[in-house]
């Protein structure tokens, strides 16, 4: 028993002496829970509000009343476009939930004089099911409270229900998918998720295995041969950035072989897997300095990564994240990864809107790996 005590103790000193371990295995969870309460409420004003953007076709006194009830609910966040393609464009990039066209016609749908055709037409992006069945009920609300009642029950409160009087008018919402040909399958909506979760199994696994090498020796054998720190770190950066290209390419092959996945343009898909694995190479190597020890780089690197794919839009819809959340999403490589693939797979994005997230990995790439390595320079390799 003493002996069982002894290592206990033991074990217990060691963590003590691991400060980046005593941090990830009791502060961290501290700051998950505070996390998660001012996303569910403890603090938290609520939801970021939706984005959506429209265009006035009917320019009318209702058509304009109805705008302005737009803008004035919180949980929309409204933009007036000048021309229909930018709103086609916001969609497909996935910048706006939805596009709303408020067709001719409109004011007329409101006094119940309408006829079959829809005086509203959202043009939504396919992806945000959810988010797409909130706005049909905001906009349905916003329509009821823009009923235009005859004359003589305009002055009176509370008739908006009166016999005679529609409770609701008859707008229909009609959905039109961001591209006409796609998404083919729902495959194509989950497997960019999937490739992420790839990526980061392979940061996990080779942010592990330079801590080992580092602890083994294996990196002071190296260093011992003729070849320079620049050299072994390029040769680890190259090993990741292979293993994240072979399985990007692997859900690739078994999503159009097994599941109906149609992806566009090659070079474009070379792009987003190319600065993809750039992104989480570099990420790789900042997460295998967060500790001296394998348990403490394993505590961290998970940790860190979790976040990022709660941040990123990987565990829960962009939606239901508070508006703050949603900008520190900007700096996580699994947001731009999601967004770059699923322009790749099934947005049919331009090179010129590819440039913005397969840039940015790149970027968020370059700067890890510098923070990396330097790290790396104050210890001993």
């Amino acid at each position: 028993m003493a002996a069982v005590v002894t290592l206990a103790g033991k074990d217990l000193v060691l963590l003590w002496r691991d400060r980046a371990a005593l941090f990830w295995v009791f502060l961290f969870p501290v700051a998950v829970a505070v996390l998660f309460g001012s996303m569910f409420g403890g603090g938290a004003k609520g939801t970021a509000a939706l984005p959506l953007m429209a265009i006035d076709r009917d320019n009318s006194q209702a058509s304009r009343a109805f705008l302005k009830t737009l803008e004035k609910s919180p949980a929309v966040k409204l933009q007036i476009a000048g021309d229909e393609t930018i709103g086609a464009a916001a969609v497909r990039r996935g910048q706006v939930v939805g596009f709303l066209v408020l067709k001719p016609g409109l004011e007329k749908a409101l006094s119940g004089k309408g006829g079959t055709e829809p005086a509203l037409e959202l043009r939504a992006d396919p992806s945000r099911r959810a988010e797409i069945g909130m706005l049909r009920g905001l906009l349905a609300e916003a329509a009821v409270d823009n009923i235009v009642l005859p004359q003589p029950m305009e002055l009176v409160p509370g008739l908006r229900s009166a016999a005679g009087v529609p409770s609701s008018p008859k707008i229909d919402v009609v959905v039109v998918e961001a591209a006409a040909d796609r998404p083919r399958t729902a495959f194509e909506f989950s497997f960019p998720s999937g490739m992420v979760w790839g990526l980061i199994g392979c940061v996990a696994t080779f942010a592990l295995s330079m801590v080992r090498e580092r602890q083994a020796g294996t990196f002071l054998r190296l260093r011992a041969a003729p070849l320079s720190r620049a050299e072994i770190l390029a040769g680890k950066a190259l090993a990741c950035w292979l293993a994240c290209i072979a399985e990007l390419l692997l859900l690739l092959a078994l999503g159009v072989l097994f599941f109906g996945m149609r992806p566009g343009g090659a070079g474009v898909l070379a792009a987003a897997f190319a600065a993809s694995s750039i992104g989480f190479v570099g990420l790789m190597m900042l997460l295998s300095q967060c500790g001296r020890g394998e348990v403490a780089v394993a505590s961290a690197g998970w940790a860190v990564m979790l976040v990022m794919a709660m941040f990123g839009g990987a565990m829960m819809p962009y939606f239901l994240m508070p508006e703050w959340m949603q900008q520190l999403g900007e700096l996580s490589p699994v947001r731009w990864a999601i967004l770059s693939l699923e322009g790749a797979l099934w947005r049919g994005l331009s090179w010129r809107e590819m440039a913005r997230p397969c840039l940015n990995l790149v970027g968020l790439g370059a700067v890890s790996f510098a923070l990396g390595v330097m790290i790396l320079r104050r210890r001993a390799l």
